[in-house]
């Protein structure tokens, strides 16, 4: 142990004198390797690259207060002889960047924390990259081993605590307390339950004292599912573990009642399971430049919508064409429009967007003191475009004229739509489209035909958000009513950490590019209206056996959920799923 001492002096006068004893702790380093690299998302639009930072990974103990810490801090400098190419050289399947520079060094945080703190990690398949998981829900970006992989690290950690791999899925391992393990065997040798640390027993019984009746034959159901309609072992007894945890697993029958004069119960067959083998979907390439333009004709109409509209919907669009495909996917043109006519639509929307801009930019400033509500919606806009997407090249800096540009869009639009006038979050909403045009009247128009959409969502009395919310719920009953059961014991079956996916669809959960690629999807309609709602059930089904096998509560999950922007879930997988 490396212990020094240090004595300091305080003079007050003649009166006292303090001496203090400070104790300068050194560090047991149990587990030390540089060269770790961490994946962060690129700000740079267009580059879909991921950003890779190389670091020096330690587990530490504290010897004064015998806490082993994990530690992950960059390094200044790039390791000599590592070149990007032999970073991207193990990763095959895609490539990478490597940044070191100080703008870069934005995006990537030092990871600090007490062993302790540490729920789960997740490993990939090949065993190189591993995201860590707190238990409070905060899931830190991946780290990236090179070569031997990550089997020490995790052999410092067994020194502390117990990693066991997940049942039910190969890729996750949770650390727990050798202390509880043993409790845990112990109360397992009672066969009361399979998973004695779950609350089931006592919703259980909170249930049976709400509603006695109805508890008491739902439980009979699943026994009767279980012993009567599901096929038995080769001896034909039953394993006990099977009644072990019957009542902490949902039932998947419906009952109904009948007259409620007679108290007549009827037991229904059951339902399937959606979740269960889903199929496999391939998405195409996104639309470029060459298959644009080979779906017009010679007067500049669409030949066929219908196919250019699918193509969009299973691939996405490529960057160059995005400004004027998102035209016709937000109405700012008709599909069935010639050229001739766009141009004419475009010069009658010039007139309105800057006669309209006229109307706002011409009250004075003794007229805005008299026009409150006015004067508040723009005092709102000024505070959210400062801080809105500023560490995206296209708005960073000061005296960003692109920021100027936000602002009046969102001040125009308060004239155009003065009973809706402006709510936080429309500037969230803005951003990509201003982003994609590069053009002030194009994005207004755009960001319209979005809002036209989306509008229900800043209701004054949330009554779109509660109705959508509503349906993903039944969704989510209906998807997997076996999550959904274990949300609801968790309070959190009223779906509320889902509310900001829903109120700006997913903006501050992907970064820019990802976000852009799922608007232009949801925007062609396919397969339904509400498309948004079944990419967050795709969202939830990635989260599910996380969220489960970590035993996450309510506050865990809103900190999980709120930290996926940091996870570099792929929304490639997301729209396949």
């Amino acid at each position: 142990m490396d212990v020094s001492l240090h004595l300091y002096k305080d003079k007050k006068g003649d009166e006292t004198k303090k001496y203090f004893f400070f104790f300068s702790v050194g560090h047991e380093v149990e587990f030390k390797r540089s060269g770790i690299l961490i994946m962060a998302k690129s700000a740079i639009e267009g580059s879909g690259d991921d950003l890779l930072f190389t670091g020096t990974l330690t587990i530490s103990k504290k010897t004064q207060w015998q806490i082993p810490t994990i530690d992950w801090q960059p390094t200044q400098e790039r390791d000599e002889g590592q070149s990007e190419c032999q970073y991207g050289s193990s990763f095959s399947d895609r490539e990478w960047t490597l940044v070191n520079d100080q703008l870069s060094k934005r995006n990537v945080r030092p990871i600090e924390l007490e062993l302790c703190e540490l729920k789960s990690f997740r490993l990939s398949d090949d065993g190189n990259r591993m995201v860590l998981i707190q238990k409070d829900g905060t899931r830190h970006p991946p780290l990236i081993f090179l070569d031997e992989g990550c089997e020490e690290f995790v052999k410092a950690m067994r020194k502390h605590y117990c990693v066991k791999q997940s049942h039910s899925d190969e890729n996750l391992y949770l650390l727990s307390d050798a202390r509880m393990e043993a409790l845990d065997r112990s109360l397992s040798q009672l066969n009361l339950f399979d998973k004695p640390s779950q609350d089931a027993v006592w919703k259980f019984v909170s249930d049976i004292q709400r509603d006695p009746v109805y508890t008491t034959l739902n439980t009979f159901s699943k026994i009767a599912d279980r012993l009567i309609f599901s096929q038995s072992g080769e001896d034909g007894i039953r394993p006990e573990e099977e009644m072990a945890d019957l009542l902490q697993k949902p039932t998947n029958l419906e009952v109904t009642t009948g007259n409620q004069d007679d108290g007549a119960f009827e037991v229904v067959t059951s339902r399937p399971k959606l979740s269960e083998n889903l199929p496999k979907v391939l998405r195409d390439e996104p639309l470029c430049q060459l298959d644009w333009e080979l779906h017009w004709d010679e007067q500049g109409r669409v030949l066929d919508q219908s196919e250019l509209v699918q193509k969009i919907f299973k691939g996405g669009v490529e960057q160059n064409v995005r400004s004027e495909v998102w035209k016709f996917l937000l109405d700012y043109y008709d599909f069935g429009s010639s050229a001739s006519e766009r141009e004419a639509c475009r010069k009658a929307k010039v007139d309105d967007y800057f006669r309209m801009k006229t109307q706002w930019r011409s009250i004075s400033a003794d007229q805005e003191e008299r026009f409150t509500a006015f004067k508040e919606r723009k005092t709102q806009i000024e505070k959210d475009v400062f801080r809105t997407d500023r560490t995206h090249p296209f708005f960073e800096g000061d005296e960003n004229k692109n920021i100027d540009m936000l602002q009046d869009i969102l001040m125009t639009y308060i004239m155009y739509n003065f009973d809706l006038g402006y709510v936080q979050g429309m500037s969230d909403l803005l951003a990509p489209i201003l982003y994609v045009m590069q053009n002030e009247v194009d994005a207004f128009w755009c960001f319209v035909g979005f809002m036209k959409r989306v509008a229900l969502n800043f209701d004054f009395d949330q009554g779109g958000m509660k109705s959508q919310l509503n349906q993903l719920i039944e969704l989510l009953k209906t998807y997997d009513p076996e999550f959904y059961s274990y949300l609801d014991t968790k309070d959190s079956g009223n779906l509320y950490f889902c509310f900001r996916w829903l109120l700006i669809w997913f903006k501050r959960e992907f970064p820019f590019n990802d976000v852009m690629r799922i608007w232009e999807v949801i925007w062609t309609d396919k397969p339904c209206p509400n498309f948004h709602l079944i990419i967050c059930l795709a969202l939830m089904d990635l989260e599910k056996k996380t969220i489960i096998e970590n035993g996450f509560g309510f506050t865990e999950i809103l900190k999980h959920i709120n930290d996926m922007a940091n996870s570099n879930v792929s929304i490639s997988a997301v729209l396949a799923r």
